[in-house]
């Protein structure tokens, strides 16, 4: 018996009498797939807001990007326990950028 995976879920591999079967234990519990119409120019960066994740540089590249083109949408996911961060993306919002 053997293990694999990675960080979404456990795979089992069982073998026995020349055949391979495989059992996925997901981590998670599933979430059903929903569609989604995709939109040009929409960027989503999908991280927590430590510092390391670098969110201030992005946010003055999408700033120039955004002077520069009058195009555009950032979308990110932090939370209001990253408090600095939190302000200064409700700025940029303030100041009209989408």
């Amino acid at each position: 018996k053997w293990s694999t995976g990675n960080r979404y879920c456990a795979v089992f591999l069982k073998y026995k009498k020349g055949i391979i079967k495989a059992e996925v234990i997901p981590f998670y519990r599933q979430i059903p797939f929903q569609k989604f119409e995709k939109k040009d120019n929409v960027f989503i960066y999908v991280s927590s807001g430590a510092p390391h994740k670098n969110h201030k540089k992005l946010l003055e590249a999408f700033k120039k990007f955004y002077d520069r083109h009058q195009i555009g949408e950032l979308v990110l996911t932090v939370g209001s326990d990253f408090k600095e961060l939190y302000f200064d993306i409700e700025s940029y919002i303030k100041r009209g950028y989408p």
